[in-house]
């Protein structure tokens, strides 16, 4: 559905002005979408209510209840910029990025590895070294220095995709020039890690499930280029660094 309603844009608005219980019996899916939609509806109700009876919130921390809807609230956003519905579409996206994604790529990874029982083993092996002694801090950062684990990871990244739709990007001002191409300001440009991901050039036998690819260090940091499950540049995901 994403990846048709990325080019008929119309679509989705058709959608919306169907039964949601319709929509929901013939994509289980969905049902479970719109229920955490509006599990996320009444939330903002509630803070807005618990806010208009002068029980603003004191806390500021994420980790003592401090939602992503306080702070929106609290932001010197303009106020169009408050409104439930538009406070609903942020908690969308952070929600589809956030677990949506990080859900998928452990999942590909743990599919491959099952898939190919000598990989698995030779994970396992590596790991082994960190059973015996140490505290879990300790191992935790020890285990980002075990280069067979961190391939096996970059391997997954490169075959769960990330967000598997164009992320455009538009240069406002300025015309872009790109080879003999001259793309004036304003134009959309857009890459899906897909295509980049399996260009046969750069990952050979891309389909294949092959962390070796990226244990020599040197071609590692040449592949990393290519490697756009998260984007790149000063658009790319502010989770990165937490994933």
């Amino acid at each position: 559905m994403v990846m048709v309603s990325r080019q008929v844009t119309w679509l989705l608005e058709i959608l919306k002005h169907f039964p949601r219980a319709w929509v929901a019996s013939s994509n289980p899916g969905l049902g479970l979408f719109f229920e955490l939609e509006e599990r996320f509806r009444c939330k903002i109700d509630e803070i807005q209510i618990d806010r208009g009876r002068g029980s603003q919130r004191v806390e500021t921390e994420i980790s003592k209840g401090y939602t992503l809807i306080d702070q929106i609230l609290d932001s010197n956003l303009e106020v169009e910029e408050k409104t439930p519905e538009r406070i609903l579409q942020e908690i969308r996206s952070t929600t589809a990025a956030g677990i949506e994604t990080t859900s998928n790529a452990p999942t590909v990874i743990t599919y491959h590895l099952l898939d190919n029982p000598d990989k698995l083993q030779k994970l396992q092996n590596e790991l082994s070294i960190l059973e015996d002694g140490g505290n879990s801090e300790q191992q935790v950062h020890e285990l980002g220095k075990l280069p067979y684990l961190t391939s096996v990871i970059l391997e997954g990244l490169r075959l769960s995709y990330g967000v598997s739709t164009r992320l455009q990007r538009k240069s406002p001002e300025q015309a872009i020039q790109y080879k003999n191409y001259c793309i004036p300001p304003g134009t959309p440009v857009g890459m899906t890690s897909v295509l980049m991901h399996h260009n046969e050039t750069i990952f050979p036998d891309s389909c294949k499930f092959a962390p070796e690819r990226w244990l020599d260090l040197q071609e590692r940091k040449r592949l990393e280029r290519y490697l756009v499950s998260f984007g790149k540049g000063s658009r790319r995901c502010v989770g990165q660094p937490l994933v």
